[in-house]
């Protein structure tokens, strides 16, 4: 595939569910996706499958997770801060 999907959550700083624009960078710093988060803090997105990417909050990037995506649809196990 050239895609896959990714499934994660956002919070804020009291570790509540938090409705904000998430991002997915390539390892270059190009921007290839991004998606809202709903009320309930979680957000669902289409990505480059095989890549390393950088998944971050538009709030808060210096908290966000570098993955490696594969050829299957994934689910973050931990949630960013917002």
């Amino acid at each position: 595939p050239t895609s896959v999907g990714i499934e994660g959550c956002v919070v804020d700083t009291r570790d509540r569910p938090a409705a904000l624009t998430v991002q997915a960078r390539s390892s270059d710093g190009r921007l290839v996706a991004s998606a809202t988060a709903g009320a309930d803090g979680v957000f669902r997105m289409q990505v480059p499958a095989s890549q390393m990417l950088r998944i971050e909050a538009v709030s808060a990037p210096d908290d966000g997770v570098t993955i490696m995506t594969g050829r299957h649809a994934a689910t973050m196990g931990g949630c960013l801060r917002g």
